[in-house]
């Protein structure tokens, strides 16, 4: 069975779509087989896994996938598309900006949380990692991306902003587990966007975010921050393949990647020890 990973905060600009596609690209450098669920009407995971131009064909199928949380008779595999040859083992479930009206059309719906986890059940037995991308906000789309989840992984910088968000990813997951009894759903920081990791305000606010979180925050490493990693997500380009991402030296290309491969290590594992 897969493992259902959602990543979120509140707090827009820390990482969330950069996390997803440097993990799809991860997990599928490993042989896995992954779905990546762009739960963000903005839809940057969608165009980064499928390309930037979209034939007419895979547009129309994409206005039409947020009918499949609205009519329970389609089946979601109908609703899947393969990424490019650039992203082998990797599948999406594509965004668009209908999945904007879904907060209104579900909204008050009773059980409307377990409509993700129920479409997932039909498809998780045929890949290994299911990665679910959300928006900056906490909506109707969080509920559902977060209920759906073994494991919800929470990227965040140092800012006060995003240590709101937070808790408010938190409030999102006490009220599932008081209200809909998912009450096993792991929780995981990173810190992301990282710079002067030696500095005094970095350490202090790390600090904060360890007494505030505790065992949640992964303490071992951080994401660096990169300007060119910025530029690579424009390209369509995962920075964990790209050797020329880094202008800086060969150094600081190998200890972001390294980042990557151990935050794959964490979540993976941390979501696959639940079932021992």
């Amino acid at each position: 069975m897969a493992r259902i990973i959602a990543v979120g905060n509140r707090k827009g600009g820390v990482g969330k779509t950069t996390t997803i596609i440097e993990l799809a690209k991860e997990f599928s450098d490993r042989d896995y087989t992954v779905l990546v669920v762009d739960f963000d009407p903005q839809g940057n995971a969608t165009h980064k896994l499928l390309g930037l131009e979209l034939d007419e064909d895979l547009e129309e199928g994409m206005s039409q996938a947020m009918d499949l949380f609205m009519q329970p008779k389609i089946g979601i595999v109908d609703c899947i598309y393969k990424a490019t040859d650039d992203w082998p083992n990797v599948h999406i479930l594509p965004s668009s900006d209908t999945l904007a009206n879904l907060d209104v059309l579900l909204n008050g719906r009773m059980g409307y949380e377990k409509i993700l986890r129920n479409k997932l059940t039909e498809i998780e037995s045929s890949y290994d990692v299911i990665l679910i991308d959300t928006g900056p906000e906490i909506n109707v789309k969080t509920f559902l991306a977060f209920f759906a989840s073994d494991l919800v992984l929470i990227p965040t910088d140092l800012s006060e902003d995003a240590h709101n968000g937070i808790y408010a990813a938190y409030a999102v997951l006490d009220s599932l587990a008081e209200h809909s009894g998912r009450d096993n759903i792991s929780r995981t920081i990173l810190i992301t966007q990282s710079q002067k990791e030696h500095s005094k305000a970095h350490k202090i606010a790390k600090q904060r975010l360890i007494k505030d979180f505790g065992s949640a925050v992964i303490d071992s490493f951080t994401i660096p921050h990169r300007a060119k990693v910025r530029e690579s997500s424009w390209a369509f380009t995962p920075a964990i393949s790209a050797k020329t991402v880094f202008n800086k030296s060969k150094k600081s290309q190998e200890q972001f990647v390294l980042s990557y491969k151990k935050l794959a290590e964490t979540v993976y594992g941390e979501s696959r020890s639940e079932d021992n």
